[in-house]
């Protein structure tokens, strides 16, 4: 029995087809937390190590979406699911991103930061409804990412 699928091959491991723009998004992210870490100076590095470390989970599941487009497998798809969700996402909070960049910027950015929007936006049960929506919308629509 054959499969409409392509045969899974180990040459396929050195087959990168990873996007520009992901790519750019995270160069530029580490490179706006280290600066901002090497600004504040005396920010924790266990914290910078949860940064960098939710950036390479980020990475590894840019890279799954080779295998999730040439196999059209699904569970390569839910682990891209769960290695943003239940990995990337805990590392980048304990990162404490807003923190680092309410000491390492400018009045006018701490603010910003101290303001009703950031207050609204920040607001667990503003996450859930906002994950509520998005899911479904990128999912089971023409939108899908």
């Amino acid at each position: 029995m054959s499969s409409s699928r392509p045969q899974f091959s180990w040459h396929d491991w050195n087959q990168w087809h990873l996007g520009v723009l992901p790519l750019l998004m995270m160069f530029a992210a580490l490179m706006l937390y280290m600066f901002a870490a090497q600004r504040v100076g005396t920010w924790s590095a266990k914290r910078t190590v949860s940064f960098l470390a939710g950036l390479i989970v980020t990475f590894l599941a840019d890279a799954v979406h080779h295998w999730r487009v040439r196999y059209g497998v699904l569970s390569d798809h839910m682990i891209q699911h769960l290695l943003l969700i239940m990995v990337a996402a805990p590392l980048f909070a304990l990162s404490a991103p807003l923190d680092l960049a309410y000491d390492a910027g400018s009045a006018r950015l701490r603010h910003f930061l101290d303001g009703k929007f950031m207050t609204l936006v920040t607001q667990p049960l503003f996450g859930f409804a906002a994950y509520f929506v998005f899911i479904p919308v990128t999912h089971l629509t023409g939108l899908s990412i």
